[in-house]
């Protein structure tokens, strides 16, 4: 059975795999932060984050994230339950 976290989780992760950006953003509230360790960026709300990560997904993401139990992701923005 499916917990309502990891559909959330796995939803989120499909959003970053089909490179959907206006999906990745619903994941988070208006004032919603997401700090992404790898790049160094941190953006603030969903209008920063959309033109934050749209250049990603030009530039250099080819892979799909692995949704897996065993991956944890810290969120550092907040989620908005579906």
């Amino acid at each position: 059975m499916t917990t309502d976290i990891e559909k959330m989780f796995r939803d989120y992760t499909d959003a970053w795999n089909s490179h959907d950006v206006e999906k990745i953003a619903a994941f988070f509230t208006e004032d919603g932060i997401h700090e992404d360790v790898a790049i160094g960026s941190v953006y603030c709300g969903k209008n920063e984050l959309k033109a934050g990560i749209r250049p990603l997904f030009a530039a250099c993401i080819k892979d799909k994230l692995n949704s897996s139990k065993r991956n944890r992701i810290p969120f550092g923005g907040t989620l908005k339950s579906a």
